[in-house]
């Protein structure tokens, strides 16, 4: 690929005591696609999430988006920066109706919260949370409390919430997590119709099929390296793939 990447990942590397959860990783991340990121329990893949987007300051290396260094900010900076997240673990308002989950985290919201409040202001914010949800089909569950949602359309809201702090790059950590077949076949057609709404995105999942089916390239990683990239072809035919999979003997 050609041009200027969107993110940069220079030999990363993060410690906890005697532990390299991240050892020298590198890899870029390119306008329009969506990258995936595989590889089994304990990889660093989660690791790597943190530290890209300031919940974990990397012992070592460099984080770059566009042209800035973001290594070590502080999630705040970051996040106004233009890098969102989901988590593993949902996170929601659940008390709050799911108009107002997004509508909470909107960037005009977070930015000048107390204007926000001006009738003529909130509906902006109103109009703009509508089309996120109308955008992962919860326009409908609007006024529902989110914590009555059903477990995809949790997983939806949370990736809407994403959005409306108005990033350039989107990771996704897990998003088919405890979803049926229906649901994550759905949920293939979402992140690619949102991929219109950022520069790019990172899927970090499990979920094979889903991953060979959405992305555009693939990233593997085992004990905190990168250890295969390219298609998905190319990366689950790599014999360190396999056998980070299925252990050396079965490999």
């Amino acid at each position: 690929m050609t041009g200027q990447p969107l993110l940069e990942v220079r030999a990363l590397v993060k410690r906890f005591g005697g532990l390299q959860a991240l050892d020298k990783l590198s890899f870029e991340v390119h306008p329009g696609e969506i990258l995936g990121i595989v590889g089994p329990n304990g990889a660093g893949k989660t690791a790597l999430i943190n530290c890209v987007t300031g919940f974990y300051a990397p012992n070592d290396g460099q984080i770059i988006l566009g042209s800035r260094d973001i290594t070590g900010l502080p999630v705040h900076r970051i996040g106004r920066l233009g890098i969102a997240r989901t988590f593993q673990n949902i996170r929601l308002f659940r008390r709050m109706t799911v108009l107002e989950n997004v509508a909470a985290v909107t960037h005009d919201w977070v930015r000048r919260p107390l204007r926000s409040l001006l009738a003529r202001r909130y509906g902006a914010i109103r109009d703009e949370s509508m089309a996120l949800l109308e955008r992962l089909r919860l326009d409908s569950k609007a006024d529902q409390v989110a914590g009555g949602l059903a477990y995809g359309e949790a997983r939806r809201l949370e990736i809407a919430r994403a959005l409306a702090t108005r990033p350039r790059l989107l990771f996704l950590d897990e998003p088919a997590a405890g979803m049926n077949e229906q649901e994550t076949e759905a949920l293939i057609g979402d992140i690619r119709a949102i991929g219109a709404l950022v520069e790019g995105v990172v899927v970090v999942e499990h979920d094979i099929d889903l991953i060979r089916t959405l992305s555009t390239r693939l990233v593997a990683m085992n004990y905190g390296r990168r250890i295969a990239q390219g298609s998905a072809a190319e990366v689950f035919a790599d014999p360190q793939v396999i056998e980070a999979y299925l252990g050396r003997d079965n490999a």
